[in-house]
């Protein structure tokens, strides 16, 4: 099953914002899970699909994931999978369509003189239906679908529930900041007192002789 580009970045866009390993040393470690943990292409490559494209899409979701440890590495092999097999029922829903067409042609061209795309896919769609192969591969497509979006729920709360553990751990590591020396207290002023100025119009021989009594 060849792969475009923009199925590929498709792809990498399903996931959620990733909270792993910042460092290239857990960066490294976290792109080895990939080749250490879970499925190869010959659990889940069929053999008209390319293990190459089976692969190329698994390492972008371990690099966009980053996962820490092996519960959030199978988490993301499991987030790959389904995305791989939704794919491939879309081609398969265009293959059936495709084939039904075909398989009607005589008698479509025994019927009508003259016929668009639009209608030759109305009956081979009809005639799929009647033989329940579209449910079935609808039905498909719901529950790949529906374990896609659990399986990116409970990764999305383990990355967020370990960057939270990973913050407080930090934050119980930092030293506490040297306290400030307390400023010298001014010193207190002295009261002031008030002294009276002397009358300049009064000599110590007049203020002597006001204090005398009259003979």
């Amino acid at each position: 099953m060849q792969r475009t580009q923009k199925q590929i970045e498709a792809s990498r866009a399903n996931g959620a914002r990733s909270r792993g390993p910042v460092t290239d040393t857990g960066k490294a470690a976290s792109s080895r899970n990939a080749t250490k943990h879970g499925l190869t292409s010959r659990d889940i490559v069929l053999t008209t699909e390319d293990p190459a494209d089976w692969e190329s899409l698994r390492q972008s979701f371990f690099d966009h994931w980053q996962p820490d440890g092996e519960m959030e590495s199978r988490l993301v092999e499991k987030l790959a999978a389904c995305d791989w097999r939704l794919q491939r029922t879309v081609a398969m829903e265009t293959a059936l369509l495709n084939t039904e067409m075909d398989f009607m042609q005589p008698e479509i061209d025994r019927v009508f003189s003259e016929i668009d795309g639009p209608s030759r896919q109305a009956l081979a769609f009809k005639s799929l239906a009647e033989s329940k192969a579209l449910e079935q591969l609808q039905r498909h497509q719901t529950r790949l679908t529906s374990e896609f979006h659990r399986t990116w729920k409970l990764l999305t709360q383990l990355q967020q529930e370990r960057a939270a553990q990973q913050q407080i751990a930090a934050a119980q590591n930092e030293p506490e900041p040297e306290s400030a020396p307390e400023p010298n207290p001014l010193p207190t002023p002295l009261p002031h007192r008030q002294t009276t100025p002397p009358n300049p119009q009064t000599t110590p021989e007049k203020e002597h002789e006001s204090q005398c009594p009259p003979a």
